[in-house]
């Protein structure tokens, strides 16, 4: 048995940390998902707070990469220490909360989600979600839970994040 290895495959084009991250599938041409790596916002290697956003594609779900980070749509706004998550059919990415450093760096409890379409000519953008967490949140972790009932929580339901909500 091989021993698994770290191996490094491609630098983004803007250095970051404290930046969100997370997979998405998008339909590819042939019938098959393709799966995207996306880097969010972050802090550059500046401590520049930035609202670019990078894609790496990973080549119909095996471990094959591309070779290089591509552009994709920027944030809102400078977004820096927030959660994402997707649902469990990996088609919608949310960032949620973080730290607005357009607006002073104030914390949010805005969600952000992420959809794409488009199989040659792949269309992303980010829309700004009705419902928001009740409290400012940065640095957090953000799961999605099956829909059950739940006493008076301040946590998103998987049902808040469905169209419409």
């Amino acid at each position: 048995m091989t021993p698994l290895a770290w191996t490094q495959e491609a630098y983004m084009s803007v250095e970051r940390s404290r930046h969100a991250c997370g997979t998405l599938l998008v339909p590819a041409y042939d019938g098959d998902d393709r799966k995207i790596i996306v880097a969010a916002g972050g802090e550059s290697h500046w401590s520049a707070a930035t609202k670019t956003v990078e894609f790496l594609l990973v080549s119909n779900g095996d471990a094959h990469f591309s070779k290089m980070w591509e552009t994709g749509p920027d944030l809102p706004y400078p977004l820096i220490n927030a959660a994402s998550t997707t649902m469990a059919d990996q088609k919608a990415l949310f960032v949620i909360g973080g730290s607005n450093i357009q607006d002073h760096s104030q914390d949010t409890s805005v969600v952000l989600k992420l959809q794409c379409s488009g199989q040659e000519d792949l269309q992303c953008s980010w829309k700004k979600m009705d419902h928001e967490l009740k409290i400012p949140t940065t640095r957090g972790v953000a799961l999605i839970l099956p829909s059950m009932p739940m006493a008076s929580s301040g946590y998103l339901d998987s049902r808040d994040c469905e169209e419409g909500n």
